[in-house]
């Protein structure tokens, strides 16, 4: 593949392999390196990258090993804490949408590795199920579990927050 393919094809995927790889990695500096070293390993294909057939689902799997492979180098992530003490006002009427937001955001952050990965990459780059299918290296049955588990969990733990002040 030659510079002006590699521009074409390729670097439109730059934001997209960022958000995947902030959604892993969870900081700013270390998703602008492991996108830098996705770029680097899909240029050093060269002429191979070309006979890829799905080339985004590619640079994601791609992006997702890198960041993977920085989060295992990290100790592990801390777990969520409350942040709510007892006799406050419900989240719901307490909280702005940004601090929802946000509180979700965190929801997800603590979610295991591939229901984190493919919500984001269904929930907020829209891909299909295929897509992400290809991206990650799961059999579509087990894309859909695991984003169901994934809003299940969410969805369960943003109640408690609600009912219990949590």
């Amino acid at each position: 593949m030659n510079s002006l393919s590699f521009s074409r094809h390729v670097l439109p995927l730059r934001d997209s392999l960022y958000r995947l790889a902030l959604a892993i990695v969870a900081e700013r500096e270390e998703a602008e390196d492991v996108v830098q070293d996705a770029m680097v390993r899909l240029w050093d294909m060269g002429d191979a990258l070309a006979r890829v057939e799905r080339l985004e689902a590619y640079a994601m799997q791609t992006c997702r090993h890198l960041a993977l492979d920085r989060l295992k180098a990290r100790r592990p992530a801390e777990p969520l804490h409350d942040q709510h003490q007892d006799g406050q006002p419900s989240p719901h009427a307490s909280l702005s949408l940004r601090e929802q937001a946000a509180l979700v955001r965190k929801l997800l952050d603590a979610l295991p590795e591939a229901q984190r990965t493919v919500a984001h990459l269904r929930d907020v780059e829209g891909m299909t199920y295929a897509e992400i299918a290809a991206a990650t290296g799961f059999s579509e049955s087990q894309v859909k579990v695991y984003i169901h588990r994934a809003r299940q969990q969410v969805r369960q733990r943003f109640s408690q927050i609600d009912r219990y002040g949590l």
